[in-house]
């Protein structure tokens, strides 16, 4: 387990309306509002399904439809998909976020540890759509952003690692998000790495390496490597079998996170941005709670 273990059943709460959860067996349910979530194994989970908000439950067919092509992209070829192995923006990222205390990893994805959460100085506490692999390196529920199953002001930090532009609401998510940091704590966002190397200009493969070396752009070298070596007979197989939905920018996302949309989806949900960071292709935004 990651440093301290954490009791992760105490802080359990309804994702929907905050109320505690009675659990018997294999179910627990909420003495408020009597929402139903079960056990699996060990692991609850914490889905309102179907959800109870309008502009989440409106994408639901669409937000499955993403879920299903980045389970077979984590499958097929996790490591240019995960925060898995040693890579320098994971490290970066962590490094940025100053991981002490309590961490929730909002979208933290299906790997026993994400890359960064090796350097969590605390306790490190995942939530995610997907089950993944089990058991973790972390205490871990399954659920998604807009609803977190946890009381409010319960933790030190909380991230989305490339994980904001797969929420159904980042607005919702990013709320969710403020309401159980700390006061004082903060809620740190990585973006911008996604990249479609087939809209590159034409022009030497080394070339374009290099440059994206130059800038610090691991996560879009290790993808270009991909594309020029054997690994591309796979990366093509897989994505073939991928359709890009409607209504979606691409095969795996609602929308790309854009810096101004950012900072004003922060100060709507009452956080002030402390800090930026960067690597490359890759942005950092450290946002706290008054």
């Amino acid at each position: 387990m990651v440093k301290e273990a954490v009791a992760l059943e105490l802080l359990l709460v309804c994702p929907v309306c905050q109320g505690q959860l009675h659990r018997k067996n294999d179910e627990s349910v909420c003495e408020n509002c009597g929402r139903e979530y079960r056990w699996h194994d060990g692991i609850l989970d914490a889905t309102p399904a179907p959800p109870p908000d309008q502009d989440v439950a409106e994408k639901w067919g669409l937000w499955e439809q993403l879920q299903a092509n980045g389970e077979v992209s984590y499958t097929e070829a996790p490591d240019l998909n995960l925060s898995i192995g040693k890579r320098e923006d994971a490290k970066f990222f962590g490094d940025f976020a100053d991981l002490s205390g309590l961490t929730l990893d909002i979208g933290c994805g299906p790997q026993e540890l994400p890359s960064y959460g090796a350097g969590v100085k605390g306790s490190l506490v995942g939530i995610d759509p997907l089950m993944g692999r089990q058991p973790r390196d972390f205490a871990f529920v399954k659920g998604i952003g807009e609803y977190l199953p946890f009381a409010d002001n319960t933790f030190d930090r909380a991230l989305f690692a490339t994980s904001l532009d797969h929420m159904l609401s980042p607005v919702r998510a990013l709320k969710e998000a403020a309401r159980v940091v700390k006061p004082g704590g903060g809620v740190a966002v990585w973006y911008g790495e996604v990249h479609d190397h087939q809209d590159e200009p034409k022009g030497s493969y080394f070339t374009k390496a290099a440059a994206m070396l130059k800038r610090g752009d691991i996560a879009g070298l290790a993808k270009a490597v991909a594309a020029k070596t054997g690994l591309s007979r796979n990366r093509r197989a897989y994505m073939e079998r991928l359709q890009q939905p409607e209504g979606a920018v691409d095969i795996y996302h609602f929308f790309h996170v854009e810096d101004e949309a950012l900072r004003e989806w922060i100060a709507q949900v009452g956080l002030t941005v402390a800090r930026e960071g960067g690597l490359g292709a890759n942005r950092f935004v450290y946002a706290v709670k008054g």
